[in-house]
């Protein structure tokens, strides 16, 4: 599998980040919305973007992780978590 690409949406990537992104609930919304741990692991994506992100360490961040890479396939998952530095391991 390919790395998994990183994407804060209207911002340029940085190649000097170092803490890794975490996905700590996944957000349910198949049926009514629900939150559960996180399953997946970053790496186990082609794409994450980074919806909404905030300025504190104790509130989430919100995210999109899909395969491929047009994110309108379906395949793809919501996250609360944090982008750190927005990079995956």
């Amino acid at each position: 599998m390919s790395e998994t690409k990183c994407i804060v949406l209207g911002e340029e990537s940085k190649e000097e980040n170092k803490k890794p992104i975490e996905f700590v609930k996944h957000v349910n919304v198949a049926f009514d919305v629900g939150l559960s741990e996180a399953g997946r692991k970053p790496s186990t994506y082609e794409t994450i973007e980074l919806v909404r992100g905030t300025e504190s360490d104790s509130h989430y961040d919100l995210m999109y992780a899909y395969e491929g890479v047009r994110r309108h396939t379906g395949k793809g998952a919501i996250y609360l978590g944090h982008w750190n530095d927005g990079v995956v391991e």
